[in-house]
């Protein structure tokens, strides 16, 4: 792979720029606008600029607008004889409101608005962020098609598995916005077979029972079987069990614990040595019996993959005309109906219209990438000669952010004229680059793919430590390994690490407090105090997050959490839920008791319990529920959420908290949305709960 050199890289063809952290990937993109240019005489509008969200698309454009100042800046003062360059300049900052870029969403809506006839592009649709509500209307259909109208035993099956149309939704939801995958069909299973034979062979096993079951129980009550698998307690369940099921004469669908237990290869690995298994038919009837179960198990749940399947092409076909007699579309809808249309009748026409209008691109941040976006770029400028730069980093679309495919990274890499990649690391220390580079170079496919290698970076140059400690020198990777006798969980270890990351941070600061811990500045080269706005605890999730602010906060140390959170995932979210259900049923004691114990009242388990013993406080706190239901129902959420804070200073209870500012945050933020759904739900308080536990089951299967 060759090095990258932004001067004297030719500015032709489809180029891939491989770009790890910190080696400057967006310093590189404002190079390449600025050659284009300068070199190629271009306007702004004509260069296309292409990034995944709107925040990195204005930090974009303001990094190129001053890439075109600071040059212009340098030209006057250091070579003024250069006047077309100065001119080309001067006309690409006056005309900068112009500048064609885009996030890939935004990019397509602009295509299609400006040629919405030649696309196809149904008119006047409005744009929703989220058409979650519009596929549960889809799967509800279906679900009343498929499901309430299927043989009874199937319907059961789903019941046992606790399916519901969310549930069914959220299994394949990301499969949704793929139109590019092929539905395959399932085998034919003939179920009603399977039945048969699992009922013929559960007749069997009664009789057995029936004929056997003093000398079956005998057998069991005599200790001949271990006590690990078979202690005294677990023996009489099995008994129960057996008179339950084969008295009854029914097949229930769950009943694991009894087929594995009953059975001729569980007994026999079971027996105490010198002891003889009775020989009766009973125990290979139950075989005979689990493996008809086994088998109409596997059937069931090939029944529900082929239920899966089917709402998704029941989606595919009714999704789209749900949203033409809406009039709206999501953003996956345009990436989908661009294609559409850059395969369509009008097609070469429409490539030809961009080609002229777009003279060169360049696509930011290129390994969120799925195929239907490199489709719609690959159609546009492949083979037109046209400079196009991909820049992306591989080694972060092995994560599918964004729905990115490894894959249509990795043909795009194929189809590229030349590959490059960014060599030098501008950011971090030479140590912490040192140590990267020999972690990953221990194996040759640290990122699973050989097509994704690890490239070794360079430090852009060799720095003393910026931590300086007086205990010695801190290496720049350091791993905390714990020894164990017995294998370790993953909950228990969590906490593990909650402990040694905020013991280390507080080492660090007793040590910076006696000044023996300091920072060094780079630019005037003097030292100073660490403190604790320089540490970063980096989590994978806001649930770890809160975990590593409870234990600084037991240190006596102050910290922020900032990220992306999805306010429905919040811990105040979950608070808010349960207010809902009890505000939805007034009088449900435990509902009530759950929101007082919560940090809208803080009550506690003494308090509770002496409440509880009041008949006069408790019902008084029950008619309290009630009138903030009719508050709801009457004026709303927010006007009840907002007579709930008034409560018993319930306000200054909560700001009292260690992180009240924030929860209090959370809470009118999610009382807003409340609000509004509220408002279309005319203030329906059933309707309204199930709208909110959608948005949280739906923000659970989030990345964080």
């Amino acid at each position: 792979m060759k090095q990258f050199d932004l001067l004297q890289t030719p500015l032709h063809d489809v180029n891939l720029i491989e770009a790890s952290a910190g080696t400057g990937k967006t310093f590189t993109l404002a190079g390449l606008y600025l050659r284009l240019i300068l070199e190629h005489q271009l306007n702004v509008d004509q260069i296309l600029v292409v990034t995944y969200t709107r925040a990195a698309t204005q930090e974009l454009r303001d990094r190129l607008r001053k890439k075109l100042s600071d040059e212009r800046k340098l030209i006057l003062n250091e070579q003024p004889h250069r006047n077309e360059d100065l001119k080309r300049l001067d006309l690409a900052i006056q005309s900068f409101d112009e500048a064609a870029i885009y996030t890939i969403h935004s990019f397509c809506q602009q295509v299609l608005k400006d040629f919405a006839f030649e696309s196809g592009s149904p008119f006047e649709m409005d744009l929703i962020g989220d058409d979650r509500e519009l596929l549960l209307s889809v799967t509800d259909d279906f679900w009343r098609q498929n499901v309430v109208q299927a043989d009874s035993d199937f319907s059961a099956y789903l019941l046992a598995r606790k399916q519901t149309p969310e549930s069914l939704l959220q299994s394949i939801r990301n499969l949704v916005a793929k139109p590019y995958l092929q539905i395959q069909s399932l085998p034919e299973v003939d179920a009603e077979a399977i039945t048969e034979a699992l009922n013929n062979a559960f007749s069997h096993a009664s009789q057995c029972w029936q004929k056997e079951s003093e000398q079956i129980t005998a057998f069991l009550h005599s200790g001949g079987l271990s006590k690990t698998s078979y202690k005294p307690e677990k023996v009489e369940r099995l008994l129960v069990l057996l008179q339950l099921v084969f008295n009854e004469q029914s097949c229930p669908l769950a009943w694991d614990e009894l087929l594995e237990l009953a059975t001729l290869e569980k007994a026999e690995a079971s027996l105490k040595k010198g002891t003889a298994l009775p020989e009766l038919r009973f125990w290979s009837a139950m075989d005979t019996l689990k493996q008809r179960y086994q088998d109409l198990h596997n059937v069931r749940a090939l029944q529900l993959q082929q239920l899966r399947l089917q709402l998704l092409s029941y989606i595919r076909e009714q999704l789209p005309q749900q949203k033409i007699q809406q009039q709206v579309q999501s953003y996956d809808d345009l990436l989908i109906n661009l294609a559409q249309a850059l395969q369509g009748p009008q097609g070469e026409w429409l490539i030809t219209r961009l080609r002229e209008q777009f003279r060169a691109a360049l696509i930011d941040e290129f390994q969120d990438t799925d195929p239907v976006q490199y489709d719609n770029f690959r159609r546009v400028f492949a083979d037109s000669g046209l400079p196009v730069f991909f820049v992306g980093d591989p080694k972060q679309a092995i994560y599918s952010f964004r729905g990115a495919d490894i894959f249509t990274y990795l043909k795009a890499k194929q189809d590229a004229d030349e590959t490059y990649t960014l060599g030098k690391n501008w950011r971090s220390h030479i140590s912490l680059v040192g140590a990267v580079n020999r972690l990953f170079m221990q194996t040759a496919t640290p990122f699973i793919y050989e097509q994704i290698p690890f490239v070794e970076v360079d430090a852009s140059r060799d720095q003393k430590p910026a931590l300086q400690v007086d205990e010695g020198e801190q290496a720049a990777l350091q791993f905390c390994f714990v020894e164990s006798d017995k294998p370790l969980n993953i909950d228990p270890m969590k906490s593990t690490a909650v402990e040694v990351t905020t013991n280390e941070i507080a080492r660090l600061l007793n040590l910076a407090a006696d000044n023996k811990a300091r920072l060094l500045d780079e630019d005037s080269q003097q030292t100073r105090p660490l403190t604790g706005g320089d540490i970063a605890v980096l989590v994978p999730s806001h649930a770890q997050a809160e975990l590593i602010q409870q234990a600084l906060r037991r240190r006596g140390i102050n910290s922020v959490q900032q990220g992306r959170e999805n306010v429905f995932a919040s811990r105040q979210a979950a608070d808010l839920s349960c207010l809902m259900l009890a505000l939805a049923q007034p009088d449900h004691h435990q509902r009530l008791s759950t929101v007082l114990a919560g940090p809208l009242f803080q009550y506690s388990a003494e308090d509770l319990y002496a409440i509880q013993q009041d008949e006069l406080r408790w019902n008084a706190l029950m008619d309290q529920l009630q009138l903030l239901q009719q508050r709801w129902q009457q004026s709303g959420f927010m006007a009840m959420f907002r007579s709930l804070l008034q409560l018993d200073n319930g306000l200054q209870r909560l700001l009292e908290q260690a992180d009240g500012e924030r929860q209090l945050t959370n809470f009118l933020h999610l009382a807003e949305l409340i609000q509004a759904e509220s408002a279309r739900q005319n203030n329906h308080i059933e309707a309204v709960n199930q709208w909110f536990a959608r948005q949280q089951e739906a923000s659970a299967t989030e990345v964080p």
